[in-house]
């Protein structure tokens, strides 16, 4: 009965030790991936405005001052020309702003750090018997059930695997006669010498 509990405690660390890998890779991702979008956003504005803001304080001087400098045969490529790119300033903004909103980075990785920081605590109390097994799967599906954004990773070997492989030990050793490696070459008393005859 008490191997029983103790490999449930070692697989309920394994899915812990897991779902914290997975989260951690999650707010590697998401971390930088909500800046990016937040300054996409403000330096697109930006520019909008900054577009907009010479031909509306400038008006005509300054259009034919662009134009000449530019050596443009008209004053209304620069109005083309600064509508076209203060539209798609507008656009790519707009788009940042919805794609954060719609997303919600801050919300998202504010939970999923608050659930790394439950289940590192969950993992203590498991890990030196201050919480039964039970009570601790619970605790732990009520963690993961708030963060349902973050996927889960798994290992390489699956966790069944792995604390199976735990708790079975050492390995014994085979028999220099049952090792291949170690047989090769070694001559067992009586046998024939590989590639000659018997002397009579």
């Amino acid at each position: 009965m008490r191997e029983q509990s103790d490999y449930q405690r070692r697989h309920l660390l394994a899915t812990i030790d897991d779902r914290r890998s997975s989260i951690e890779r999650y707010l590697q991702e998401a971390r930088p991936r909500g800046r990016r979008l937040v300054t996409v956003a403000a330096v697109s504005s930006a520019i909008a405005a900054a577009l907009t803001a010479g031909p509306a304080f400038g008006g005509q001087t300054f259009t034919s001052t662009v134009a000449d400098g530019l050596a443009l045969p008209s004053q209304a490529l620069v109005w083309r020309a600064l509508c076209f790119f203060a539209l798609a300033a507008s656009l790519i903004a707009a788009i940042a702003t919805n794609l954060a909103r719609t997303q919600d980075p801050e919300r998202r990785i504010a939970g999923a750090e608050a659930a790394n920081v439950e289940l590192e605590g969950l993992r203590t109390r498991v890990e030196f018997g201050k919480v039964t097994v039970d009570d601790a799967a619970e605790q732990y599906e009520e963690s993961i059930k708030r963060i349902p954004w973050v996927d889960e990773h798994l290992p390489a070997a699956a966790p069944d695997q792995a604390v199976a492989a735990a708790g079975r030990g050492p390995r014994r050793r085979k028999p220099a006669s049952s090792r291949g490696g170690a047989a090769r070459g070694k001559q067992l008393p009586g046998a024939q010498p590989a590639g000659g005859r018997r002397r009579g």
